[in-house]
């Protein structure tokens, strides 16, 4: 202790000299170093019982902040953990950067998953070099194997959608940011489409904005991704996320991807995923109860199809019974959804309570029904119509639960709601075109862009695309347009080549937007 020195400045100020005068550097009894520093655990649980003490029970690496990996990345923080492992900030000494660290599992399956994601990324990655549709991917930076670990490094990203949900306290987004979004996400499957990839895990949570304080995104989370001519697994993507054929274990192409990205962007919308469900069983009734019965390819192959479905004569009567239950659904072409009890009966399991989100069955009723921002004027108020109109006309392409009629990326792409084929003019009517590269290639295919005027106001219309009953046989009373005073008339809708108006129920007609042929998709 120095010399006239008092005990509590010893004991704070001059810590170090008094603890050095204590532990001469020769007594290696009390004397410190960093590697007796306390190690702050990443991994939970944080006990080592495998691979020579540096795995935990499930097989995770044990990390810990400052631990360094090949004597160039040193651990920061934790950034995420899954199935397949953990996900890790840190500090690159060579680059005096910061980059992010995928370290999967060390077992086989997870070892052959990451090498599988390896092989699409350096793929994508030479892709990038040429293609400028690849800058809505995640950057892959490279692999190394540590402790018998595949380390993956990539780019370091801001938060991802579901988080922007959750700041925003589960409220949805304006039409205009999702635009911006969707356009980003689908700019990147046409690269993936393209070259017949399927990522097979699009949810919110893999949609990343490069910074907190940037509306530019980027796709990550490439483990599930394969060929879509040799898919590798049946058991992919989230299940709020999971396309109906995918449900059914039925073969699956880069449409699945199509369906989740309508479902991510519907979530964004409405603030609350449009399929929740706590099992399968109940995601398929929403699916079906909302767009409709998947197609007949799908429920003929898919090999679980029947702990969902049940064959019926069509012209048999239901049985009673099955109006009391709270997902009946008339019969479809000879499959009828199966009740409640019969799939636990099949797939023998408890019931399991559901929660609904929302007030209203169909598609449609929940886009327009969502309430406007308050305040805004009557020409905005009309803009959002119109918006949402489109908006739904593009998810009721990207949800078709017919999956040889689902649109592909091209066909997502080239939809009036991303290209703004339709704006407002500032003087109460859409008359305003702007035809971009993409939309004028579709036109050269046999397609022509649709104006909506909205000088008569849009009908009572069924707006989930297909007629409704009620439980007697009955049609259901359509639904009111928010915000609209009086019944509204039929849409008028013009197409631009003839300047002849018609009018149409677009909601009980094919799409207003029409894809180009399917033959013709690789060409867009």
């Amino acid at each position: 202790m120095p010399p006239r020195c008092s005990p509590v400045r010893a004991l704070t100020t001059q810590i170090v000299e008094t603890y050095r005068r204590c532990a001469p550097p020769g007594n290696a009894r009390v004397a410190f170093t960093s590697s007796d520093r306390p190690r702050r655990y990443l991994t939970n649980p944080s006990e080592g019982i495998a691979n020579d003490g540096m795995d935990n029970c499930n097989l995770d690496l044990l990390l810990f902040v400052g631990m360094e990996m090949l004597g160039r990345f040193v651990v920061i923080e934790s950034l995420g953990a899954g199935a397949f492992g953990q996900v890790v900030l840190c500090n690159d000494l060579m680059q005096n950067r910061r980059v992010a660290i995928k370290v999967t599992k060390n077992h086989p399956s997870y070892c052959r998953q990451a090498q599988s994601e390896i092989d699409v990324l350096y793929f994508l990655q030479c892709c990038a070099r040429t293609d400028p549709r690849a800058r809505g991917l995640v950057a892959y930076e490279g692999s190394f194997i540590f402790c018998n670990h595949i380390c993956l490094v990539f780019e370091v990203l801001g938060c991802n959608l579901f988080e922007v949900l959750k700041a925003n306290s589960y409220v949805g987004l304006s039409l205009a940011a999702i635009r911006h979004i969707l356009r980003q996400v689908i700019t990147s499957l046409l690269l993936l489409q393209q070259h017949s990839i399927a990522h097979c895990d699009i949810k919110p949570e893999n949609i990343l904005l490069v910074s907190n304080d940037d509306a530019e995104v980027r796709l990550i989370d490439f483990g599930s991704a394969c060929n879509e001519h040799a898919t590798l697994y049946t058991y992919i993507q989230s299940r709020f996320y999971r396309a109906p054929e995918v449900i059914c274990a039925a073969p699956y192409d880069c449409r699945i991807d199509s369906w989740s990205l309508g479902c991510v962007m519907a979530e964004m919308f409405l603030g609350v995923p449009l399929f929740p469900g706590v099992n399968e069983y109940h995601q398929m009734c929403r699916i079906v109860e909302m767009v409709g019965y998947p197609s007949q390819s799908t429920l003929h192959c898919g090999r679980d199809t029947h702990k969902f479905f049940k064959r019926v004569v069509p012209e048999a009567a239901p049985d009673p019974a099955f109006f009391m239950d709270e997902f009946y659904v008339a019969p479809h072409e000879g499959f009828q959804l199966r009740s409640e009890a019969e799939y636990c009966e099949v797939v023998v399991a408890e019931p399991m309570p559901f929660k609904r989100y929302f007030n209203y069955r169909y598609l449609g009723d929940l886009i327009f029904h969502y309430p406007m921002v308050p305040g805004i004027s009557e020409d905005e108020a009309q803009r959002e119509r119109i918006d949402r109109l489109m908006f739904l006309d593009m998810l009721r392409g990207m949800l078709n639960p017919v999956v040889e009629e689902r649109w592909r990326a091209p066909h997502v792409a080239g939809h009036p709601f991303l290209n703004e084929t339709v704006q407002w003019s500032g003087e109460g009517q859409y008359h305003k075109m702007v035809v971009l590269p993409e939309v004028l290639r579709y036109a050269q295919s046999g397609w022509s862009p649709v104006i909506i005027s909205p000088d008569a106001n849009p009908p009572q219309v069924n707006v989930h695309g297909r007629r409704r009953t009620s439980l007697t046989g009955g049609p259901l009373p359509s639904p009111m347009m928010p915000d609209t005073p009086q019944a509204l008339s039929e849409t008028p809708i013009v197409t631009p080549t003839d300047g002849h108006r018609v009018h149409v129920d677009p909601f009980l007609t094919p799409l207003i937007y029409s894809p180009p042929r399917e033959t013709q998709r690789e060409n867009v």
